[in-house]
């Protein structure tokens, strides 16, 4: 993740309280500065408020003191000391935090357990996918909207990965793609058309089963 502030928007939409993998902002739990961008950008908490963590069961269990299962962020622990310092961005002032323990499979599991590979813990920061006052967000453009806003640096949307760092591709390509799965309203794609910044973003198809969370050409 390198500091930079994921826009993760994936499946179905979620019901309830907390962002769970479909409709998430995530970031590297160990840089502290993420959680100030984050919150400086969308959220603008107080400087005490933590964000959640997802984490895989095994580490958890490594990480947690008093573990039992929790996979919807409703159940408060404290972190072992060794620990802590892997984790910062996610433990409160009191040194608890509030899980998600990802046990079921699919794709955001996936990306943990690519994480895992690389850093040797399968965790991220996970936050809801919203600008502080306004509700989750349920649509593709939706999210996309607030990725021309800046408020994310990359947007993962259905099988592709929108990044402003160059301008190899043309996103125009995502308009027509079948296999998004995702629908957008033909207003709104007609004046994505017409948007040079959003035609100038790199743009990266992915495929999930084959490279599990790699980008092609990247």
């Amino acid at each position: 993740m390198n500091g930079r502030i994921i826009g993760w928007f994936q499946g179905k939409a979620e019901v309830g309280a907390r962002a769970l993998g479909a409709r998430s902002v995530l970031a590297d739990p160990k840089n502290l500065k993420s959680k100030s961008k984050i919150n400086q950008i969308l959220k603008r908490r107080d400087w005490f408020m933590p964000f959640a963590p997802s984490i895989l069961p095994n580490d958890a269990k490594k990480i947690l003191e008093n573990y039992q299962f929790s996979p919807y962020m409703n159940i408060s622990f404290r972190v072992k000391e060794k620990f802590k310092k892997l984790i910062p961005s996610a433990i409160h002032v009191d040194n608890s935090l509030r899980p998600q323990i990802v046990k079921e499979k699919g794709l955001y599991k996936n990306l943990l357990l690519e994480i895992k590979k690389k850093r040797g813990i399968g965790c991220v920061l996970n936050t809801s996918f919203n600008v502080h006052g306004l509700p989750i967000v349920s649509s593709p453009e939706n999210a996309i909207n607030l990725y021309l806003k800046g408020m994310v640096d990359v947007l993962y949307i259905g099988n592709y990965r929108l990044d402003k760092r160059t301008k190899r591709y043309s996103a125009k390509k995502l308009l027509s793609e079948k296999n998004l799965k995702i629908n957008m309203n033909r207003k709104y794609l007609n004046t994505l058309k017409q948007n040079k910044e959003f035609n100038n973003i790199k743009l990266i198809k992915i495929n999930y089963k084959k490279n599990k969370l790699r980008a092609d050409n990247d």
